[in-house]
């Protein structure tokens, strides 16, 4: 809250407490000069019936001499009606200048006669102080004669004097009300102002001119003491949160350099079992091109001869020709592979173009001998963004994992067999977007349940010591992570099958399934 608007909320504060203290006290008054009025008219009306009950023979023999006494007396004492009533209830005097309610006098005359005792109420309505109020007062006593009731005397008086009286004095009260409230406002505004507002204020400006770069303090109130130390906790916890400052900017730096060795320490990771891949590649290509290479010597050693026809010899060169372009394709392909670098920049690549040239890959591999490979691509939408360099690891690693678990697990692997299939769908019930999902199932001997929570784990293996570094399937997992994808994998005595999901952003044309078979 800005401090012009506490100033004006201060304000309609003080007005609202005051006028409420204020009215309150006058209702208080008011109830009570009421009550003190009602109580003298009351001691007039029993006073005027005294004064009457003693002249009452004089009245009863000649009323037309006493009439006149009388009627100034009722007038001094504002009475209304005046009436007389026999022990038996028969009227027998009445005088006033209103008697209208001369039937509730005699009824207050016969509560008297009853009781024996003085008896009054209060009726009709008139404009009050504040609300309606009662208009007459009816006081009645019983009339006596030798010590013995005779019959009783009412008479009715008018109330509206009191009001008046009120009703000027509640004039006056106004006047002093809105002085008062004003002053006593002011005032108290005032001392809030110098105690409260005005040691706020400067807190407030202090706090604005706070900047991070540069030092700041409360400067102290000696005046005020718990503003005195308010600005002292201020000071305390600004230097609490200088100091938090410092060691939050250390840690931020700490992390940042953590992440720094993280990420690199992560592409060595990459790196580091890309080479291994490589490396085995490499030993089964060593195996693979030793055939070609066999067969491009013996063409040479037929070529030296010299009875050998020409036509015969383009023959032996063409076909030489042949078997060196094959191990020209299967070193390029591994050359490739090894080329593409861990930190690649991510870009819409087809995923089904990635699979075939991993297919091809392994292919020539001695681990896929015997081994049927199953590549069915359903994906109408086989584009995603990545990095090839990356995925082509991926698959790599789960199909040589697959071909070890496949050899791993049969006397004679000539039964072996990898399926890939590839399906999009939709990611929402509208159809936006899409997920690409390949699945890579071999029909190996599985993967206990209590092995399988823990093949994603760094530097967790099943295979024999030296057959493996258990980084494999880790590297899958982060790579398919950062990609914002998902690798799962589900197994059962009849096999293991991984699951990849990554988003999809494009669509190709639906890759034509193809078997590709190695038998040896």
């Amino acid at each position: 809250m800005h401090a012009r608007g506490l100033k004006i909320n201060i304000v309609l504060n003080l007005l609202l407490i005051l006028a409420a203290a204020m009215l309150l006290v006058d209702l208080v008054m008011v109830g009570s000069a009421r009550r003190q009025l009602l109580r003298a008219r009351l001691e007039t009306g029993h006073s005027l019936l005294a004064a009457i009950e003693a002249t009452l023979p004089e009245v009863l023999s000649d009323p037309a001499l006493s009439g006149a006494r009388l009627a100034n007396g009722m007038g001094e004492a504002s009475a209304l009606c005046l009436t007389l009533v026999s022990d038996s209830g028969e009227d027998l005097f009445s005088q006033g200048s209103d008697c209208g309610r001369i039937g509730q006098l005699r009824e207050e005359a016969g509560a008297a006669l009853i009781s024996g005792e003085p008896t009054s109420s209060l009726t009709g309505l008139t404009r009050g102080i504040i609300w309606p109020d009662r208009k007459n007062l009816l006081i009645a006593r019983p009339y006596l004669q030798d010590n013995k009731v005779v019959g009783a005397l009412a008479v009715d008086l008018d109330l509206e004097g009191i009001y008046q009286s009120l009703r000027g004095s509640q004039r006056i009260f106004l006047v002093y009300f809105a002085v008062n409230l004003l002053v006593f406002t002011l005032f108290g505004f005032y001392q809030l102002y110098r105690l409260v507002l005005k040691p706020v204020s400067r807190l407030v400006n202090t706090a604005e001119e706070f900047h991070d770069d540069e030092g700041f303090s409360f400067l102290p109130d000696k005046k005020n003491g718990e503003f005195n130390r308010l600005s002292h906790s201020l000071n305390k916890m600004l230097a609490r949160i200088g100091r938090d400052r410092g060691r939050l900017r250390e840690t931020i730096s700490e992390l940042e350099d953590a992440n720094l060795m993280l990420r690199k320490t992560q592409l060595e990771m990459v790196r580091a079992e890309k080479l291994a891949s490589v490396g085995r590649l490499s030993a089964g290509i060593a195996h693979e091109i030793g055939n070609p290479i066999g067969i491009v010597i013996g063409y040479l050693d037929l070529l030296k001869q010299k009875s050998i026809p020409a036509e015969q010899k383009k023959d032996f060169i063409l076909r030489a020709e042949k078997e060196m372009n094959r191990v020209n394709t299967i070193i390029r392909q591994l050359l490739d592979f090894a080329r593409q670098p861990a930190d690649e920049p991510r870009h819409q690549i087809s995923v089904h173009e990635i699979i075939g040239e991993v297919v091809d890959i392994c292919r020539v591999q001695p681990m896929m001998s015997g081994i049927k490979l199953v590549f069915e691509g359903h994906a109408e939408e086989d584009r995603v963004v990545g990095s090839s360099g990356q995925l082509k690891q991926v698959f790599l690693n789960l199909l040589i994992n697959a071909a070890d678990a496949i050899k791993s697990g049969h006397g004679d692997p000539g039964g072996g067999r990898i399926a890939i299939t590839t399906v999009t769908e939709a990611e929402s019930e509208e159809g936006r977007g899409g997920v690409l999902r390949i699945r890579i199932a071999d029909n190996g001997p599985g993967i206990d349940a209590g092995n399988l929570e823990n093949i994603f784990d760094p530097f967790y293996s099943t295979k024999e010591p030296g057959k493996g570094t258990g980084l494999g399937l880790s590297i899958c997992f982060t790579i398919i992570e950062n990609l914002g994808g998902v690798i799962e994998a589900a197994s059962s005595a009849k096999g293991t099958t991984i699951k990849v999901s990554l988003p999809s952003s494009g669509s190709s044309p639906k890759a034509n399934g193809k078997d590709l078979e190695n038998v040896r």
